[in-house]
């Protein structure tokens, strides 16, 4: 049934659970800003492809993660510096 929209709704789900919780290892790992979070999640190779547009859209979806755990108390602000984030 091309109207069942709940297969697609779980598949995003689970993709955006997978890619909290890689988010959330690489602040634990050291990256502390989505800019150098979204650099640990795409290689090098990868990353070196996008266009300048594509970044901003990836640092963009990173922040928006970091936003996200933020707001589950899984990261916290990093003090007066309000762009970079640690582990809770």
């Amino acid at each position: 049934d091309p109207f069942d929209v709940a297969p697609r709704a779980r598949a995003l789900v689970a993709h955006q659970t997978a890619r909290a919780r890689l988010v959330l290892r690489a602040v634990a790992e050291g990256a502390h800003d989505a800019y150098t979070v979204t650099t640990r999640l795409w290689d090098e190779p990868t990353w070196a492809t996008f266009t300048p547009l594509l970044k901003a859209n990836a640092v963009g979806t990173v922040a928006a993660h970091l936003a996200r755990l933020e707001g589950r108390d899984e990261v916290v602000r990093d003090g007066d510096r309000p762009l970079r984030f640690r582990v809770a």
